[in-house]
This record gives structure tokens, sequence and C-alpha cells, in this order.
């Protein structure tokens, strides 16, 4: 597996040369209000199999919880990042973050360590946020934390690495990286030697298996904060309508058919 700090170094050496855009930076935020219904499809996006412990010991193991639990938990980082506003890449990384750590199940904690809640926070940084260890498994508490941790680990740690790739990169490569940066930071610690360069293999190999989750994601909230589309009409006068494949194709053909009524 090829490792994201080697991506990095060549976009660097890259990024000195002359270059042609392939995208361009996008400041798109996440929306200020979720409804259920874009709720619903981060679920149908993020869900893992849904069951009702039958032991009250596996209710604090990763996901295995009922579908109803997994909404609630989406719910509260979807507020969570409402409230935040990060750009819409940083969210999507996020939310699949949030999935990877502990499958939606906000009392799932790691048997091996002090790792605990929605985004498995270990003990000495659930600290730095709420001085009640208690409150880690309180999923709106957690998804808030979760949220401004990550939002800070970009600013500082990943959005600075990934400023000099921007004429280079296409749009979905960096919400890639940023992604896969944000997760080994998380995971490894800011000051660990695996976190600067992506992830030990084992880091990597587990946020490639949830790449479809961030794809899915970032996904939705592109079409959902998607400006409506500006058209002309044949007889004169704009409509308005909502952006997406179809309309695209609709817009496209009101276009031509105006162009054809105006040159008759």
């Amino acid at each position: 597996m090829v490792r994201l700090g080697a991506f990095l170094a060549a976009g660097l050496l890259l990024s000195a040369q002359a270059a042609v855009a392939k995208g361009t930076p996008g400041e798109t935020r996440f929306p200020a209000a979720v409804s259920d219904k874009v709720l619903q499809d981060f679920l149908q996006v993020g869900r893992v199999k849904d069951e009702t412990p039958r032991d009250a010991g596996e209710w604090f193991r990763w996901g295995g919880i009922p579908v109803e639990h997994q909404a609630s938990s989406i719910r509260a980082v979807v507020d969570a990042l409402a409230a935040a506003r990060p750009p819409i890449g940083v969210a999507a990384a996020i939310l699949t973050i949030a999935r990877v750590e502990s499958g939606w199940n906000p009392y799932s904690r790691n048997p091996e360590s002090t790792a605990c809640g929605l985004f498995q926070f270990i003990r000495a940084t659930w600290a730095s946020y709420d001085s009640e260890q208690d409150h880690c498994f309180d999923p709106l508490a957690n998804a808030k934390a979760g949220v401004k941790h990550l939002m800070t680990l970009y600013a500082t740690r990943v959005g600075p690495r990934l400023e000099p790739l921007l004429p280079i990169t296409t749009e979905q490569e960096r919400v890639e990286w940023t992604y896969r940066l944000l997760y080994a930071l998380h995971y490894h610690g800011e000051a660990a030697p695996e976190a600067a360069e992506g992830g030990s293999i084992l880091t990597q190999t587990v946020a490639e298996a949830a790449m479809p989750h961030l794809q899915g994601f970032f996904s939705i909230l592109k079409r959902v904060t998607a400006p409506p589309v500006r058209v002309r009409m044949a007889r004169g006068g704009t409509r308005r309508v909502p952006a997406g494949p179809k309309a695209r194709r609709a817009a496209t053909k009101t276009r031509a058919a105006a162009d054809r009524s105006t040159r008759s």
C-alpha cells in the first residue's frame, strides 16, 4: 500500500512547478440545518448491521445496536457539525471517522485502552474537553467534542499540508487525503511519527475499507449544498431548478430550446 506521506511529498515538489489546475479550492460549508430526509440519507450510507445485544456486555462493543440508536448517534454528530459548519469535505471525513471508531455505538469502549464513546476518545484527550469521564458515553457531548477535536486537527495539521496541493489535485483527492490524515492523527495521536505519514499499515487499511462511506457522505453533502441552477426560458424569463444530474440535463435542453427560439 502506498503511504500517504509519499503522496504529500510528491505534491509539495510538484507544486513548485507550473501546473494546470485540476480543481479549485471549495469552501462550501456544512448546512446550518439538516432535514430528517438528509439524515435518513446519511443513515442509508453509514448504517452498520443493526441488532439488539442479548448480553449487557455486548452494548460496549463496536456497532451492534438497533438502527434507531444509530440514527440518534448520527443526528448527534450532524447537529454538532451544523453548529460548527466546517467545509463539507471535512464534515464527510468526520462522519466517516465516527462510523469507523464506534459503529455509531455511543456506549462503545475499547477493551485494550481507555477509548470510549462515538469518537473513541482516550481518557487523557477526553479530559481536555470534559472533566467528567462518564460524559464520554453521552452521544451529544462526545459528538461535540469529536467535531471540535477533528476540526482543530484539520486547521493546525492537515489544512496547511494540503494547501500547496490545491493547483494540482482534484476536490475528491483532497477530501480523501483529509480523511486519511485526520484518521491517522486521531488514532495515533498528534505526536506519533506514524500520524505524520498517514498512519500505520493497519490504520491505512482500516481507512481504506471505509472509503465508500466517505464518498457517500460527501456525495450527499455536495447535493444538498449545491446552488439551484438558473435557466433561461424559451419565451423569456428565467426559472430556478434544483441541482443534480437530471436537473442539469433538463436545464441544458431548456437552454437549447431558448437559443433556437432566439435564432428563429
